[in-house]
């Protein structure tokens, strides 16, 4: 036997736990108690044997699950649920991300996720004047899509930048370019060099990526596209529309929070996010989709 975990049923309840237990080397190898705030080591075993950690990630929800029958009015209602009404529920709840994740569940579970999604997209496209604004604000519609993406998308997000975001992540170069912030010690060319580096190597790895890229993030590009190219005509709106979700919705939080997308999983220590290098890198990353430049 390796050892032992005990976690009190109270402190988890819609809660998470998410750190990295210390296990104390005894008769089995270890045992741990352990709550929310903190493990608490054995005070039993001897503080000068050899230490071990354990990363823990739980998270605990109580839910009361009703027989299916009772559902089938709602299921029926879901069914024939419009935007205006999926809008206006949202509009009223300031949990706009667990609707956003319920409803998702709920169509994706009846087999019909990018039905939903298109007319939520059309709907949204057409109650927008300025194209300018367009899918700029965290609306039921931003928000599913948003989540639609990183349950589809996770295996091709890994494999088209999983290596590169873990190289920058354990690199432990220095990439700070702002004047107000550099040292005498500091080479701005040398640092200008290796951002331009990391940027260029992500970018390479998603330019490449085209024939990898899900079906169903075809499908809901291209309705995406083909509904604001109606709308507003063919300006840059309807690339815009698709590289704000493509890039700064999927793409740009994945390499600004890699854990959160499973890029990351269970490095104890990576010098890269104690550094300001990841908001640099992410600032000139997300230029590239709005066709902006700063003069470098």
């Amino acid at each position: 036997m390796i050892g032992h975990l005990f976690f009190s049923h109270d402190t988890l309840i819609n809660s998470t736990m998410d750190g990295w237990l210390s296990l104390v080397k005894g008769p089995y190898l270890g045992k741990v108690s352990a709550g929310l705030e903190k493990a608490e080591k054995d005070k039993d075993k001897d503080k000068d044997k050899e230490k071990l950690e354990l990363k823990i990630i739980i998270r605990f929800q109580a839910w009361d699950v009703m027989p299916l029958d009772r559902y089938r009015e709602l299921s029926g209602a879901l069914d024939n649920l419009d935007p205006a009404s999926t809008f206006e529920v949202a509009r009223l709840s300031p949990r706009i991300e667990e609707i956003s994740q319920n409803l998702l569940n709920i169509f994706m579970g009846k087999g019909n996720p990018l039905g939903w999604l298109k007319e939520l997209v059309a709907a949204e496209i057409n109650q927008t004047d300025n194209s300018n604004v367009m899918f700029r604000g965290n609306s039921v519609a931003t928000k599913a899509i948003d989540l639609y993406m990183k349950v589809v998308g996770s295996e091709f997000l890994e494999r088209t930048i999983g290596d590169a975001v873990r190289a920058i992540c354990n690199s432990k170069a220095n990439c700070e370019v702002d004047p107000t912030r550099l040292t005498k010690a500091d080479d701005v060319n040398q640092n200008w060099g290796k951002l331009l580096e990391f940027v260029t190597s992500v970018w390479v790895a998603i330019s490449q990526s085209s024939a990898d890229i899900p079906l169903e993030f075809h499908s809901i590009f291209w309705h995406i596209q083909a509904t604001a190219r109606a709308k507003f005509g063919t300006d840059n709106t309807q690339y815009t529309t698709v590289s704000g979700f493509f890039f700064l919705r999927f793409f740009c939080p994945a390499v600004l929070t890699p854990k959160l997308f499973g890029i990351l999983n269970g490095e104890r220590f990576i010098p890269f996010f104690s550094h300001p290098n990841l908001a640099h890198f992410n600032s000139r990353f997300q230029s590239i989709p709005m066709n902006a430049h700063d003069g470098r």
